[in-house]
């Protein structure tokens, strides 16, 4: 299948872009883990007993990092011209901000997608 079909995406730049969400991802894991973590420092015992689930929250962090390396990695070793249909797979992606940056039909000049006030979910 040809990169060239209206359906079909270049694999490398797709793999390229999702290495840069997780990159994203990471750094506002990070944002919220130095903020938990400056709760917990001034919680006293509340803040101890937290502890065990901030250090889940470095591990979320960490791994997030590691992905986008993965990822990033293996979108260089991805041959020229091999394409994929990433319909179905964008279809799943719920957050539109994040849809939109994967999404192959986007237009460059449109910079950064702000995020949509109704994707926001707290707990």
């Amino acid at each position: 299948m040809s990169a060239e079909s209206p359906f079909q995406a270049d694999l490398a730049d797709l793999m390229a872009r999702l290495a840069a969400q997780l990159h994203e991802t990471h750094d506002l894991g990070r944002q919220v883990e130095d903020a938990i973590g400056g709760l917990i420092h001034h919680s006293g015992q509340a803040g101890l007993r937290a502890a065990h689930s901030f250090q889940q929250l470095d591990v979320l962090v960490q791994s997030l990092d590691s992905l986008a390396i993965y990822v990033e990695t293996l979108a260089a070793t991805v041959p020229a011209g091999v394409g994929v249909d990433p319909r179905e797979a964008i279809k799943q992606v719920k957050l539109r901000a994040l849809s939109h940056a994967l999404s192959v039909h986007r237009h460059p000049e449109e910079g950064q997608a702000t995020p949509d006030p109704d994707d926001l979910h707290l707990f």
